[in-house]
């Protein structure tokens, strides 16, 4: 799932992606699954320009992973038609909450302020903080993936998972950092600078653009959900609230690896 794995090693990121959708599907196929549940992601909106996306929009994205996981969209529309099969396929939008992964080379933003501040680091953010993206807390994922199971008649469907609302990455720095009691102020790099984790992705003849990951750094996101309310969903922890379970969660785990 991380963008930067995908993309310093595209065949594995194929592999696993679309290679494993695609078995999935043919073992749901041949043992006649009632329903298989896509996973897919808002990151196929990468390009789009018109907001909140909406499910029915065109997507053309670049980057690797979500190329993965549109192609993966592809092949369970193909054994829906070629085989009747049920599918149903889901874009996570930011989703966050407890067991979120902190620990890996380039965590997402909520679990990698939580650990930093935790540690009394300065976070290292990029750009300028005033990315807004939409957030979607864990338990509201879990609803829409427990509904779209048994629900009726929207087989072949897409629903955008997501909350609706836009949040910016310096509002959410400043609610995790109230509510830990740490006054740290974040160290805000190039947005250039992402992905100096993996200097994979600076070799070879040709170079990743720059305007490519400041597009990826500075994106905007915001999902329409009127289609998924519309089934009997809605998401139902805000922001506060969700990141103080966030927090609450990982002092949790830090405090348990300290003992």
């Amino acid at each position: 799932a991380p963008l930067p794995d995908c993309q310093s090693d595209p065949y594995h990121a194929i592999d696993i992606n679309v290679s494993g959708t695609a078995n999935i599907l043919e073992a749901a196929r041949y043992n006649g699954v009632k329903r298989v549940v896509f996973s897919s992601t808002s990151a196929i909106y990468e390009n789009n320009s018109k907001f909140p996306c909406s499910e029915s929009d065109k997507v053309s994205p670049y980057l690797i992973y979500p190329n993965s996981k549109l192609q993966s969209e592809m092949l369970c529309k193909s054994y829906v038609e070629t085989y009747g099969l049920d599918v149903v396929m889901l874009r996570f939008f930011n989703v966050y909450g407890p067991h979120q992964d902190m620990a890996r080379k380039q965590p997402p933003l909520i679990g990698y302020v939580i650990r930093e501040l935790y540690n009394d680091n300065r976070p290292v953010l990029h750009s300028d903080g005033s990315q807004r993206r939409d957030y979607v807390y864990t338990q509201d994922v879990i609803d829409l993936c427990q509904l779209v199971m048994t629900k009726e008649g929207i087989k072949s469907e897409i629903f955008n998972v997501c909350s609706n609302t836009d949040y910016s990455v310096k509002e959410i720095y400043q609610i995790i950092a109230n509510y830990m009691g740490k006054n740290i102020v974040p160290k805000y790099n190039k947005s250039e600078d992402f992905w100096n984790k993996y200097p994979e992705l600076y070799t070879g003849a040709l170079l990743l653009k720059k305007e490519v990951l400041e597009k990826e750094v500075n994106k905007f996101a915001l999902g329409e959900n009127a289609k998924a309310k519309a089934i009997g969903w809605k998401p139902r922890v805000g922001i506060e609230e969700g990141l103080k379970k966030s927090v609450d969660y990982a002092v949790k785990l830090f405090s348990r690896g300290s003992e």
